[in-house]
């Protein structure tokens, strides 16, 4: 019963997280009006696409870290492309809001991008797709 509890409470926070995401991210979708054409823009361009990214980022953090705190908990290890997204997910929430603290919105991007991508679960499991990519490839 207490491993059922366990993992509704992360399942509860996962969904509260992703329909947090989606009710800000409503906020960007003002953007595509401005855009007609969809010509690609640049995030760091817009000073507002900026703002509305850090108020996003920002008020993930509690939640987020409440979640890594949890799964840290129970000994989660991310094993395939959706744990392992949404680990990355957290893991960049946790590195910009940390780098915010003495950076730019734009830098605090480019700082948490880095350290992401640099941490060895991702960086395992990066190299485990370009090897399957490639090995399909020569399959085929």
């Amino acid at each position: 019963m207490t491993t059922n509890l366990k993992t509704l409470d992360v399942n509860a926070i996962i969904k509260r997280i992703i329909l947090f995401v989606v009710y800000k991210s409503n906020k960007i979708s003002k953007l595509d009006n401005g855009n007609p054409t969809r010509k690609p823009v640049g995030i760091t361009l817009d000073d507002e696409v900026l703002s509305l990214v850090d108020e996003i980022i920002t008020s993930m953090a509690a939640t987020s870290r409440q979640l890594m705190n949890r799964l840290t908990h129970l000994g989660f290890i991310p094993k395939g492309q959706i744990p392992t997204l949404i680990f990355a997910a957290f893991l960049f929430v946790y590195n910009y809001n940390e780098a915010r603290k003495d950076s730019t919105i734009s830098e605090s991007l480019e700082i948490s991008k880095a350290i992401t991508f640099g941490n060895p679960i991702l960086q395992r499991f990066f190299a485990e797709m370009s090897a399957q990519t490639v090995n399909e490839a020569i399959v085929k």
